[in-house]
């Protein structure tokens, strides 16, 4: 190969290099641009993103619960409150034995296995709930502790209602992540539930979490409490005798509310059937708050509207003489009843005896649109506003909507529909003279710095004057003491009140079989403190308001004024002019068979006081015997059963064969059975008479009671004949 030859292969050789060479430097420097460029994007474009993946990979958020808020009755006792929980969760792809575990956790919760083996193999995750809201036991603190594989054991917030089922409707209940599913627990869930806050933590390789000053820290801001207006004593009482008179009278459901007519407070709202709220799988209508949920026609309740929209409007007065056309009155194709019939009577009368037909006459007296006005100024046909969901507002047809005969019927309860809230409010504003008060549940809250704010009463509108609710009292009062509310007497007390008994319409057409039964009433009528409403749904045993209801409100009265004579005393006088017989000297009460407290606050109505060096127990016996003549002041002796011994058999059978007639069924058994006398019951009411069998060893007492079989009553055939409209008292 020749020198030039040599010369072109070795400028080719250097040429090729270069080439490669600068083909490498730019592949190099390109590469450096893309790692450049991608270092770019990821620490300026996208450096939040990945820093917040940095982020979460080493810390973790952590939240911190709100402690929910308590409810309290208007005394400060605790209704609801949240205790501190365990619930079970496990991961199935982790867990070692799923039949032992399965087995272990049956027997701590006693609860079939097969429950929780089913969760776990349905599992379509890796987290599934095993069981919530557990209290705390052996074995499940243990497993918290040992930190068993696959098996997550976490603390949760857990609802608990110390009064079990008394005021469940009113109360309401929560769900298991503890959100307000009914009643107060739902309509004040915002400021029940509070606020949650959270923690960060840092995350260590081995995933466990470890604190740090330096991390952020939001405290959870814990639920409000809440006060209502109900008294939870007084609640156990009205559910309690309710309960009792829906099964005397073979009903279905019931409902009691008891409202403050001055002020508007729910002193007490029950229904039944009721539930208890820690079992979330009540039926739903023991769940119902019937007092606000369910409309009926009131019937002859409403009468007090009729009757107020007729003197206010002086179209009647109490002693005016009207035609009762002997118990039958035909309008159009339309036939309005009695019960009692009667001819020419004053008005006064006619509202005693509860007349449907002078009651649809002075209606048509009123006149459409002014009577329609009443009826919505007394709140029918709206919503009153209560602080509680739920509430409906009835319904009241227009005066364009009226067909010949509606305002007849309006003026005896029927053509329209109203809840029982809305009818003892009515009730309410003629005992607050004829101002209306806004219902409400709610006494006050507690603000952040654990202050109580109180909510204060409203004022919706007057409704009628002082002078008509004064005169509309008194005309009522008669229909308790000599009319068809006489079984809601209670001697001593004025009364005003009324009874209702109104069809159910089933299928389209007014039943012969299902009514309501009602009585509502307030007292004491010089000054009243409370009003009550009773509602029977279709009691068996008795249709009439004044058998099936009036009885309950009795009954509920007479035990409220024992233990609150704050609820019975008129303030405008110490004593009751009723009870007075001169200026020194009253009637003894009956004691006997009442509690040792109870007994004291009954006498202290009376200005007489208790002797006794015991501090519990029944009384036996009392001296100065009932319907003795005493001064005022004078002190009562008391034998109580816990003092009560006899020395010798001789005197045993004598000794505890007391005299219990005229006393309350109640009443009688408490003093009998604590003596160890084996009783038996003929009817109820009040004791008229009592028969003794057996001998020292073992004694029966039989009790013939006020409303037995043999009293003149109606059998329940007889009743149900009656026809429709007619059974409206």
């Amino acid at each position: 190969m020749s020198e030039s030859e040599k010369n072109i292969d070795e400028r080719s050789d250097t040429r090729s290099k270069f080439w490669k060479f600068w083909v490498v430097m730019v592949a190099v420097n390109i590469g450096y641009f893309f790692v450049i460029m991608r270092l770019f994007a990821i620490q300026v474009i996208k450096g939040d993103e990945y820093r917040e993946k940095a982020k979460k990979q080493h810390e973790s958020r952590v939240e911190i619960s709100a402690k929910r808020g308590n409810i309290y009755d208007r005394n400060g006792k605790l209704l609801a409150t949240t205790i501190q929980s365990l619930s079970v969760a496990v991961d199935p792809q982790l867990l070692d034995d799923v039949s032992d575990f399965c087995d272990s956790l049956a027997k701590a919760l006693n609860q079939p296995a097969s429950k929780f083996k089913q969760k776990i193999e349905n599992a379509k995750g890796n987290f599934v709930w095993i069981a919530r809201g557990i209290t705390y036991s052996p074995y499940l603190t243990r497993l918290k502790t040992q930190k068993q594989k696959g098996v997550i054991i976490i603390e949760e917030p857990k609802r608990i209602f110390p009064f079990g089922s008394v005021g469940a409707q009113v109360v309401g209940f929560t769900n298991i992540d503890n959100k307000g599913i009914e009643g107060i627990e739902r309509g004040y869930d915002t400021l029940l539930k509070g606020n949650s806050g959270y923690m960060i933590m840092y995350r260590d390789g081995l995933g466990h979490l470890r604190p740090s000053p330096d991390l952020p820290l939001i405290p959870a801001i814990d639920g409000r409490s809440i006060q209502l207006t109900v008294d939870i004593e007084l609640q156990r009482i009205i559910e309690h005798e309710l309960s009792r008179g829906i099964d005397a009278a073979k009903a279905s459901a019931g409902t009691v509310i008891a409202i403050k007519p001055q002020t508007g407070e729910i002193i007490a709202m029950a229904s039944f059937p009721t539930f208890d709220p820690g079992n979330r799988n009540a039926p739903p209508e023991a769940k119902r708050n019937r007092g606000i949920t369910d409309v009926f026609e009131p019937g002859s309740t409403f009468k007090l509207i009729t009757a107020c929209a007729g003197i206010e409007e002086n179209v009647v007065t109490e002693e005016e003489i009207m035609d009762g056309h002997n118990g039958s009155f035909q309008f159009l194709s339309f036939t309005i009843k009695d019960v009692h019939a009667m001819g020419r009577v004053p008005f006064r009368e006619a509202i005693h005896q509860s007349s449907n037909i002078i009651l649809s006459e002075v209606a048509t007296r009123i006149g459409e649109d002014r009577f329609y006005k009443y009826i919505r100024n007394f709140g029918f046909g709206g919503y009153l506003g209560i602080d509680i969901p739920g509430e409906i507002s009835g319904k009241v047809p227009k005066p364009a909507q009226f067909t010949p005969g509606t305002i007849r019927f309006l003026g005896h309860g029927y053509a329209l529909n109203s809840t029982p809230l809305q009818v003892v409010n009515a009730y309410a504003t003629v005992a607050n003279e004829g101002q209306m008060m806004k219902p409400y549940l709610v006494k006050g809250t507690y603000n952040v710095n654990e202050q109580f704010v109180e909510h204060k009463p409203e004022k919706i509108r007057r409704v009628i004057s002082e002078k008509t609710a004064k005169r509309i009292t008194e005309l009522f009062v008669g229909v308790v003491d000599s009319g068809s509310g006489k079984k809601a007497i209670i001697k001593g007390l004025r009364i005003a009140g009324k009874t209702g008994t109104a069809q159910q319409i089933v299928n389209g057409q007014y039943s012969k079989q299902d009514y309501f039964a009602s009585f509502v009433g307030y007292y004491p009528a010089d000054n009243p403190q409370i009003a009550i409403i009773v509602v029977v749904d279709r009691p068996r045993v008795s249709i009439y308001g004044g058998a099936s209801a009036a009885p309950i409100f009795q009954n509920i009265a007479s035990r409220i004024i024992s233990i609150n004579p704050e609820y019975s005393l008129d303030k405008k006088s110490k004593i009751d002019s009723i009870r007075k017989l001169d200026n020194d000297t009253i009637i003894v009460p009956s004691i006997a068979g009442l509690y040792l407290k109870d007994a004291k606050v009954m006498l202290s109505q009376y200005g007489l006081r208790l002797n006794t060096n015991s501090n519990s127990g029944i009384v036996f016996n009392q001296y100065p015997k009932s319907g003795s003549k005493v001064i005022v002041g004078s002190n009562v002796n008391v034998t109580l059963m816990s003092e009560h011994k006899s020395t010798n058999s001789s005197n045993i059978s004598q000794n505890i064969k007391h005299d219990v007639t005229g006393l309350t069924i109640r009443r009688a058994l408490a003093l009998l059975q604590k003596s160890g006398v084996r009783t038996k019951v003929i009817g109820r009411g009040k004791v008229v008479s009592q028969s003794w069998s057996g001998d020292k060893t073992q004694l029966t007492c039989t009790l013939s009671c006020s409303n037995s079989p043999s009293s003149s009553t109606l059998t329940v055939q007889q009743k149900i004949a009656v026809q429709p409209l007619q059974q409206n008292r």
